[in-house]
């Protein structure tokens, strides 16, 4: 039995042309050693690099880094296969733009619209602007 943390490798946001890389922890959870087979993902896109051990001992664990670089804003989708004592693991991989990074604030937190008369409209003009140079489409609902 092999655990894999994460079970979903997910590259949220990025920049082209630069290379990003994530780690998997292939975790050998079986009560005897174990050989993996780790068959990388098939586009260009995505490489995986690791130091092969071996028989992967019960309880330890085999760290796999997958480096994504991508050459333009779209989304990517590919996979890793590893085989083992019978197992076949499929771990994905995705890979997409998101409309800001996490320290863009893309709308504010609370919007005060100031006291208004009961039967009185008011308005607030909100500016979105995305850093990813990628066409979003946006729905505003009130909670």
């Amino acid at each position: 039995m092999l655990s894999i943390d994460p079970p979903v490798v997910k590259f949220s946001g990025f920049e082209t042309l630069k290379t990003h890389t994530l780690r998997v922890r292939l975790l050998n959870s079986s009560p005897r050693p174990q050989r993996l087979y780790i068959l990388p993902p098939m586009t260009a896109y995505f490489k995986i690099n690791y130091a092969k051990k071996g028989m992967l001992p019960s309880g330890t664990s085999e760290d796999v880094y997958i480096q994504f670089t991508p050459d333009q804003y779209q989304y990517y989708y590919d996979c890793m296969r590893i085989h083992c004592e019978g197992e076949k693991i499929v771990i994905p991989m995705h890979a997409y733009p998101v409309i800001n990074n996490e320290k863009d604030q893309l709308l504010p937190s609370l919007i005060d619209m100031g006291k208004v008369k009961m039967g009185d409209e008011t308005s607030k003009t909100l500016s979105i602007k995305s850093t990813t140079p990628v066409t979003f489409e946006y729905q505003i609902e009130w909670v």
